[in-house]
């Protein structure tokens, strides 16, 4: 049977539209392939920063618990120079509070009539 000039055309129209419909649907699909290519390299780089960022995280830990460990190490070696230090400043403080007293006043005087008799200085011609 053959056909008749009106389906001639509807068949061509029916082609073109299926021409075209195959060539937009081949556009999509080389689309959708770029855009699940960069969103594999998006998820590729994050799973690569999130390593980095996790060794950076073991790394600052190890860090500072050794600088704890270090920190403990130092204030135990130190805390015993410290306690010398303490009472060393602490005499030294009595020492000069003593010499600030009457005592210390006087002490300083007779001290330094020892050494001006030592000397061979008269004590006697000073005058006040």
């Amino acid at each position: 049977m053959p056909l008749s000039q009106e389906e001639v055309v509807d068949i061509k129209t029916d082609l073109r539209v299926l021409k075209s419909s195959i060539s937009d649907m081949s556009m999509a699909q080389t689309e959708n392939t770029k855009a699940q290519t960069a969103v594999a390299r998006q998820i590729s780089n994050l799973l690569i920063e999130m390593k980095e960022r996790d060794v950076r995280d073991e790394y600052l830990a190890t860090s500072v618990s050794d600088i704890k460990e270090r920190q403990d190490e130092f204030e135990a070696f130190s805390r015993p120079i410290i306690v010398r230090t303490k009472k060393h400043h602490d005499f030294r403080d009595k020492v000069k509070d003593g010499f600030g007293s009457n005592a210390g006043k006087l002490l300083f005087l007779v001290f330094a009539a020892c050494v001006a008799y030592a000397l061979g200085i008269d004590p006697s011609k000073w005058k006040f």
